[in-house]
């Protein structure tokens, strides 16, 4: 593409959100876009950008749109769509793939709207609802494919509404049509055929309905006719131009703006005249893959007015009162959201997802989530916790996490520590990275599982302030992470205020192994040698333009530098003045950058500064040390046996790791309503925007991170799976206790009522 004096040059993108991104923004030109994009596009009503060209498979060049969707009835047929109640339905499945391109929107637009639904009556899930209302409307069906993405509720409906399949292949329990290891591909054929078998209602593609009455069923073709959405019957013999129900664009070549005037005669060019270049046959290559023939509109058109000649853009709507609404904590979410919400709006994804506006953190979203303000959100591991203690929400789907990816818990030492198995840690100065975060949790289990903690104490805060000495947990102080208040003093007693970037200071220790010798770094609050002031009501005055300390930025982890890294030597006055100025920082105990020892990489400050253990995630150490000026061989991990790693630093096996885990999961109310249509409308997003609309939902957008998901996340899978990964299993395994807490407060809450009615009841007895 850049040989020779080449008129176009290759902005490489994720997906063709980003594509529409880059032309609104002008960073780009034009692009190439799917019909499920255009139409996702279209909803969200980004202007700016005019679709110049279609692209039409060499085989239909003179077809208009790429397809459209017929419905086939008997001849003696009346009534129109309302005479179709009893009828016998024979549907070409639900199914979506790369070679069936049909989307959920075009494959149930018929049967969304000829069927009635009865809302307090069919159900509580979208999927529920339509599936309760076809089984009363029509007699019996050939519906094959997923009635539902949550694999859960797809085989419960199919159970529930037998009648749905009675017209599949009576030798499979599988509720679909013959097969002969063809697939899904012939699925339009086979409604067909089902229709001659004795069917009254087929619902399909207008092109197969031509070609098999054209052939495999000439003889038929008297005996059925096209039904109209109006209700009116047409011929099929010698009907070219049969009335359809539904119609999808080609793939379309789209401009900014600025440039659609200009593109299609410079395309024109590349493709028509002058002499063959390598560049130009590279554009023509991409542009026309897929057997394509560039056709130009009649006339150019806004992508949305462009749209809207061919099919409705729909509208979102609460359908029977299941929209799910999705807490978002920025701006960026929000927008995020939007997209995803717009790509399920288009291709027919029930419940529709509203975005709540921003709340200002996490935790916030937890407890608008628990008081019904919103449905559900995707949370990082670390609130796992919180989620379910404080807010009492569940797991409705877990993220699939990338292998190198995972989050895998160390209980970290200094390099010279003696420390042998988790009771020797009883009175140590403790540093976590959260109050509620899966380090806490981690260290919570293992203690239980080893008896150093009773089993029935559900009070995790207690345990461990009555366990450690003097630590520090930030957000053990807050009412959001802590409403019952209950938290010792001493897991926040050794938090401090977030103060200038420290350097550390060096002390040789010659008590490690081998004649590698330790430099012991401690970082001190002060770069310039001189004491940090302090002012009269013994605060420090703040420091301006400072950075808080980044919390678990989830880049590739950093290697060790390649050139040793020399530290600084002080005196013991001098070691001694530093150490003083970190007792004078204020105490700070807030789960965010004003502690200076808040997140991953605060805790291994913690320990190098003040603590003698932190619980950890291990994947980022080596460049939380290397941001921090601190040595890797200065610590050394306590191993889930309870032994000390062979070596210092941060490199060991999966063995000595307390877990391993994923980054992530979907929490809602545990008695949510709503679940169903959420697993269901998340495993669909998963699914479809890997076809059309092309969205990579999991991945960063507009260049922000970790927004809705963790950039780990690969897939998401129900909670109530039965095949589950290890990493999953690990993270299930980590909340029991918190579980069984909950299941048991909530039996003591109802036990505690029933003895207050109980006792209120037998003393208006006695009284009496």
């Amino acid at each position: 593409m850049d040989r020779g004096n080449s008129q176009v040059r290759c902005v490489r993108v994720q997906d063709s959100i980003e594509c529409a991104q880059r032309m609104l923004n002008n960073t780009a030109d034009f692009g190439i876009f799917g019909p499920e994009s255009v139409l996702q596009i279209g909803a969200l009503a980004w202007d700016g950008m005019t679709v110049v060209k279609e692209l039409r498979h060499s085989d239909r060049a003179d077809n208009p749109v790429d397809y459209e969707s017929v419905v086939l009835v008997r001849n003696e047929h009346q009534g129109g769509t309302e005479g179709l109640q009893g009828a016998k339905f024979c549907h070409p499945g639900l199914f979506y793939d790369r070679s069936q391109r049909w989307s959920e929107r075009f494959l149930k637009h018929f049967e969304r709207t000829v069927v009635p639904v009865e809302c307090e009556r069919d159900g509580v899930s979208p999927a529920e609802i339509e599936a309760s209302a076809m089984s009363r409307f029509f007699s019996s069906a050939c519906r094959p494919g997923a009635w539902s993405n949550n694999p859960e509720e797809d085989e419960r409906l199919k159970e529930l509404f037998p009648n749905l399949c009675e017209l599949c292949d009576p030798d499979s329990n599988t509720c679909d049509y013959p097969r002969n290891g063809s697939g899904s591909e012939n699925s339009h054929a086979e409604a067909v055929r089902c229709l001659i078998r004795g069917g009254t209602a087929a619902y399909v593609a207008r092109e197969v309905a031509q070609d098999i009455f054209n052939g495999e069923l000439r003889e038929h073709v008297d005996s059925f006719a096209y039904l109209c959405p109006n209700g009116t019957l047409q011929s099929i013999t010698f009907n070219e131009n049969p009335c359809v129900w539904l119609r999808q664009p080609w793939r379309v070549v789209v401009a900014s703006d600025p440039m659609a005037v200009q593109l299609p005669q410079l395309m024109n060019d590349w493709f028509n005249t002058g002499r063959s270049e390598p560049w130009k046959d590279a554009i023509k290559s991409i542009i026309t893959s897929e057997s394509s023939v560039v056709h130009r509109p009649q006339s150019l058109q806004r992508l949305r007015d462009y749209v809207r000649s061919i099919r409705e853009i729909p509208i979102d709507f609460n359908f029977c009162s299941t929209r799910a609404s999705w807490c978002t904590t920025s701006a960026d979410e929000y927008d995020k959201c939007k997209v995803i919400s717009a790509g399920g709006l288009t291709s027919g994804v029930l419940p529709t997802v509203e975005c709540r506006n921003p709340r200002s953190n996490v935790v916030e979203c937890l407890r608008d989530i628990s008081t019904n303000g919103s449905d559900f959100m995707g949370i990082d591991s670390n609130y796992g916790f919180l989620a379910r203690n404080i807010y009492n929400l569940t797991a409705a789907m877990y993220a699939e996490t990338e292998s190198n990816r995972y989050s895998s818990v160390v209980i970290l030492v200094r390099a010279n520590a003696t420390f042998r198995g988790l009771d020797s840690l009883r009175d140590a100065r403790a540093c976590f990275p959260e109050y509620g975060g899966i380090a806490k949790v981690t260290f919570v289990s293992a203690a239980k599982a080893e008896g150093l903690f009773p089993q029935n104490n559900c009070n995790f805060s207690v345990l461990l302030g009555e366990f450690f000495g003097e630590s520090c947990v930030p957000g053990a102080s807050d009412p959001l992470h802590d409403p019952t208040g209950h938290t010792p003093e001493n897991i926040c007693s050794l938090c401090r205020h977030s103060v200038m970037p420290v350097r550390p200071i060096v002390e040789v220790d010659a008590s490690v192994d081998g004649d590698r010798i330790s430099k012991r770094s401690v970082p001190m609050p002060r770069t310039d040698g001189e004491e940090t002031p302090v002012g009269e009501d013994g605060e420090e005055p703040p420091v301006e333009d400072e950075e808080p300390p980044a919390d678990d930025e989830e880049e590739s982890p950093v290697e060790d530098p390649v050139e040793e890294e020399h530290y600084p030597e002080y005196d013991e006055e001098k070691k001694t003045k530093i150490r003083q100025q970190l007792d004078r920082i204020p105490g700070n105990c807030n789960a965010d950058g004003t502690n200076r020892y808040f997140g991953n990489q605060g805790a291994l400050r913690c320990l190098a500064e003040v603590g003698d253990v932190a619980v950890v995630e291990l994947q980022y150490l080596k460049k939380h040390a290397q941001e921090l000026l601190l040595n890797p061989h200065d610590f050394r991990v306590l191993c889930r046996n309870g032994s000390l790693a062979a070596y210092t630093g941060f490199d060991v096996d999966s063995d000595c790791v307390m877990t391993t885990i994923i980054d992530g999961e979907i929490v809602v109310r545990r008695d949510s309503t709503r679940r169903d249509g959420i697993v269901n409308a998340l495993t669909s997003f998963d699914l479809y925007f890997q076809v059309q609309p092309d969205f990579k939902m999991y991945n960063i957008f507009a260049g922000v991170k970790h927004l809705l998901f963790k950039d780990s996340t690969i897939g998401l899978v129900p909670a109530n799976s039965t095949d589950l990964s290890t990493s999953v299993r690990n993270y299930i395994e980590l909340f029991d206790d918190v579980e069984v807490c909950q299941r048991g407060g909530a039996f003591k809450v109802s036990l505690n009522i029933f003895l207050i009615f109980a006792t209120v009841f037998i003393t208006i007895v006695r009284l009496r």
